[in-house]
């Protein structure tokens, strides 16, 4: 088998199996993916607003929600701040279409820094050391200024989606998450736009460009299962493994 073969592709699965004997899971049906606690799980190619994103491990569940009274307002701030991004673009002669996605990647870096010990000593601070997927809305590791890759994705493909929504981008975003056995797990955002070229939206690791590009860095795999087999996977370039042990906090979630 591949190294690409030994992927694990299950990380959501592994979050609904830990809690499909709660009563606040419902099962999936046909067009949903499971939902926890009154919110569909957030998993590859579903829609981030309004879902809730659930660790393979126990730890926060994140909430994204963009009509909640408590955190409309954030989600609004940084949505337009990508259109500042995007003018600074323009002002170095770039035409706003080709430079969207960058503009994401870039207010994501801005909006949560990478920062695993500070957020870790948050978490702990406000959810105590057994989290037992306590909901917390994104806007909170906005607030904070500081996330790690699960944080930084939700914030990518919630944009995004946002745009595609408005007509400023025609394409589909999905949260893809994977795990490498001895080395870690990681998530990111697949971009395909309506094209078909795949763009790979990796805050944490600070890659942006194609598929295709991604496999000659050498850096994490992003391909999915089904494109595998002929793409080896080369861990010694990885220059950064990123932990997926993976707000204004509130009951309304």
């Amino acid at each position: 088998m591949s190294e690409g073969g030994n992927r694990n592709w299950r990380r959501t699965e592994l979050g609904r199996d830990r809690v499909k004997d709660s009563p606040e899971y419902q099962e999936a049906t046909d067009d949903r993916r499971g939902t926890w606690r009154g919110r569909e799980i957030i998993s590859r190619d579903t829609p981030v607003n309004g879902g809730v994103y659930l660790g393979g491990s126990e730890r926060e569940a994140i909430v994204v929600d963009d009509e909640r009274e408590g955190s409309r307002r954030e989600y609004d701030r940084v949505y337009n701040s990508v259109f500042d991004t995007v003018k600074s673009y323009e002002k170095q002669g770039y035409n706003k279409k080709d430079v969207l996605l960058n503009s994401v990647f870039d207010t994501t870096r801005t909006e949560i820094p990478y920062a695993e010990s500070k957020i870790e000593k948050i978490l702990d601070e406000e959810l105590g050391i057994n989290r037992e997927d306590k909901k917390v809305d994104l806007s909170f590791f906005i607030s904070k200024k500081a996330g790690v890759c699960r944080h930084q994705v939700l914030l990518v493909a919630y944009l995004l989606e946002r745009l595609i929504k408005y007509g400023q981008l025609e394409g589909e975003a999905s949260v893809d998450r994977n795990a490498i056995p001895g080395i870690g797990a990681h998530t990111w955002v697949r971009y395909t736009s309506s094209r078909g070229d795949i763009s790979i939206i990796d805050a944490s690791m600070g890659y942006i460009g194609t598929l295709e590009d991604s496999k000659k860095k050498g850096g994490w795999n992003y391909s999915r299962p089904e494109e595998m087999e002929q793409v080896p996977f080369n861990d010694e370039d990885t220059d950064l493994v990123a932990s997926d042990e993976e707000t204004e906090l509130g009951s309304d979630l």
